[in-house]
C-alpha cells in the first residue's frame, strides 16, 4: 500500500491512513511487549516450594509459588497501555474519517461507541440522545450498521461473562484504566490446575497421597496453590515434589486479559478497520 501523507486539519480529504497508522503503532508496541514477556517466561523465574507438618502418620505439605524475579512493572504496563491506546485511537479516528467521507464536519462528540447494553446504545431520554446518535453523528447509515454489528451486546453468547470479555469490552476497560486511573500492572496466572502437573516420588515407594489443588486467577509471591496429604508415612520418609505449572502473564486484574489475548485483540480491531478499505479506495 502506498503511504499517504498524514494530515492534521479537520477539513482533510477522507482517508484511512490515520487509523492504519494507529494500527501500525499498536503493532510496534505489541511486538516490543511480547519480546519483553518472552524473555521473562523463557527463564525459570517462578517455582514451587513446599513445607510440611506431621500429624501422626499423616504428613501435610503446603505448596506455594515462589517468585525469584519480579515482573517487569511498570515498563510492561506502559507498553500495554500504549498498545491499547493506539488500538482505541484507530477506532476513534475511523469514525472521524467516516464523517468526512459522508461529506459532514466531525465534532468533539464523534468517537467509536462501545456498549454492553442495547438500552444505552439505542435509547434516548429527554435530556440527551442515545450513545449511537451522539457518537456517530454525521456517519452514513450503512457505516453505522457496520459499527452496530460489533457491539458487545450483539455477541453470539448473551451472558455477563461474554460481555465482560468481548474484545471491545476489554479494549474499553483497559484503555479507560490507562487513561484515567493507573498504569496497568502485570500479573501471573495459570489456567486449570490438575494433578497431572504434580509428580510425587517417595524414597521407598510407600505412602498414599491425596491432593487438594486451588484454582487462582492471580499468583503473587508465596501464593498457596494446594495441599498434599501423604498417609501411612514414616517420619524419616523422603518425598520429592516436582511441579510443572504453565504460567502466563496477564494485564488488568481482576477483569483482565492474558497477554496472548492481546494478539487476538489486535486482529479484531485490524480486521474491522480494514473492512472499510474499499470505501476509502485503499489499495493493498
Amino acid at each position: 500500500m502506498a503511504m499517504q501523507e498524514l494530515r492534521t486539519d479537520s477539513q482533510q480529504q477522507p482517508s484511512l491512513e490515520g487509523p492504519l497508522a494507529k494500527l501500525r503503532r499498536a503493532h510496534t508496541h505489541l511486538t516490543e511487549l511480547y519480546d519483553e514477556l518472552n524473555l521473562y517466561t523463557s527463564e525459570e523465574n517462578h517455582h514451587v516450594v513446599s513445607d510440611f507438618v506431621d500429624e501422626g502418620d499423616v504428613r501435610i505439605y503446603t505448596m506455594r509459588i515462589e517468585v525469584t524475579k519480579p515482573l517487569g512493572n511498570p515498563t510492561w504496563g506502559l507498553l500495554a497501555g500504549d498498545f491499547v491506546h493506539n488500538l482505541r485511537g484507530a477506532l476513534d479516528h475511523l469514525v472521524w474519517q467516516l464523517v468526512l467521507l459522508n461529506g459532514e464536519r466531525p465534532t468533539r462528540a464523534n468517537q467509536f461507541p462501545i456498549c454492553t447494553t442495547s438500552d444505552r446504545y439505542w435509547d434516548r431520554d429527554k435530556k440527551q440522545p442515545s450513545v449511537r446518535e451522539r457518537t456517530l453523528t454525521g456517519v452514513a447509515e450503512p457505516h453505522r450498521q457496520m459499527i452496530d454489528s460489533v457491539q458487545p451486546f450483539l455477541g453470539p453468547v448473551r451472558d455477563e461473562l461474554h460481555l465482560d470479555y468481548h474484545p471491545l469490552s476489554v479494549l474499553a476497560r483497559l484503555s479507560n484504566m490507562d487513561k484515567h486511573q493507573l498504569i496497568t500492572s502485570a500479573f501471573v496466572n495459570v489456567g486449570e490446575i490438575d494433578e497431572g502437573m504434580f509428580n510425587i516420588v517417595t524414597s521407598d515407594g510407600s505412602g498414599v497421597g491425596l491432593f487438594e489443588v486451588y484454582q487462582h486467577a492471580l499468583f503473587e509471591d508465596r501464593t498457596e496453590i494446594g495441599q498434599l496429604e501423604m498417609h501411612g508415612v514414616r517420619p524419616d520418609l523422603g518425598i520429592k515434589i516436582d511441579v510443572n505449572l504453565p504460567l502466563e502473564i496477564g494485564f488488568g486484574y481482576p477483569r483482565g486479559i492474558r497477554s496472548d489475548g492481546f494478539g487476538m485483540l489486535y486482529e479484531f480491531v485490524r480486521d474491522f478497520v480494514k473492512g472499510f478499505r474499499l470505501d476509502f479506495e485503499v489499495d493493498e
